[in-house]
């Protein structure tokens, strides 16, 4: 955004809270009324800027809250302590990160394992001078670029840090921890390309604890499925439940000749 832009989305931003202050949840109706002389799609923009940026939450189709995304993200203490040290190290080296995958999900998950290899996001370039700074005697870093080895000379459930990389990452993020949605995508790309250790029947359980609790964003889950090139998957899992049954069992059919079971 130009410098102008920018002024403009603080401001909407400032008019939103006093106009919407002491409201639970407001639908997109009372905002465009509240703001008549801003198009619709300008209004809508900003409304989707707001949920990107953390600063609104979408609590679902058209209905929004002045609760901000960080007030929803998982607290450093809740974060098993091999999380807790890394996220620490990470701070004393000055490289971008997130932690995400199950950490940042604790609270949508019936059972949360004692102990599980953490996953963390960095930038592409930083990649792997962070994984060699990560390496010691006791702890094993895979990143994406190295995820062949698991299986052939190395099992997943030995490995202490999964490395994944973004570009968008800090935007899915609220002070070096992930938002719920990007923490599901990221840990489903890691069940799914790097063995991670987590069976398909626990990953569908956080699948749907995750969309059905009250602060989930389909924004946010897209934009995370964007940054990690898996959008298709996402927006399928995302619309199965909207399937009517036959389109359902079609799928079903198509899945199955794709398995070849």
């Amino acid at each position: 955004m130009s410098r102008g832009e920018k002024t403009a989305y603080i401001e909407f931003y400032t008019s939103l809270k006093k106009t919407m202050r002491g409201k639970t949840s407001f639908e997109i109706a009372d905002i465009y009324i509240a703001f008549p002389d801003m198009h619709v799609k300008t209004v809508s923009w900003y409304l989707y800027k707001l949920v990107r940026d953390g600063k609104i939450t979408r609590v679902r189709q058209g209905v929004y809250s002045l609760k901000e995304a960080q007030n929803i993200t998982v607290r450093y203490d809740q974060m098993q302590i091999a999380s807790q040290k890394l996220y620490d190290e990470m701070q004393d080296y000055g490289y971008p990160f997130c932690i995400s995958g199950i950490d940042a999900l604790i609270g949508k998950m019936q059972h949360v394992p004692e102990q599980y290899p953490v996953i963390m996001v960095v930038e592409k370039k930083s990649m792997p001078q962070i994984r060699e700074e990560l390496i010691t005697d006791s702890r094993i870093v895979v990143s994406i670029d190295n995820a062949k080895m698991l299986n052939k000379n190395l099992s997943a459930d030995k490995v202490n840090v999964m490395l994944l990389y973004g570009k968008n990452y800090l935007s899915l993020s609220s002070e070096g921890i992930a938002y719920p949605e990007k923490g599901f995508v990221d840990l489903y790309y890691a069940v799914t390309r790097m063995k991670y250790p987590i069976s398909p029947q626990e990953l569908s359980r956080i699948f749907d604890s995750l969309v059905e609790s009250r602060d989930f964003s389909r924004i946010r889950m897209l934009d995370a499925a964007k940054d990690s090139g898996i959008t298709d998957e996402i927006k399928w899992l995302l619309g199965i439940a909207k399937m009517p049954d036959p389109a359902r069992q079609f799928a079903k059919v198509k899945l199955i000749e794709a398995t070849g079971k």
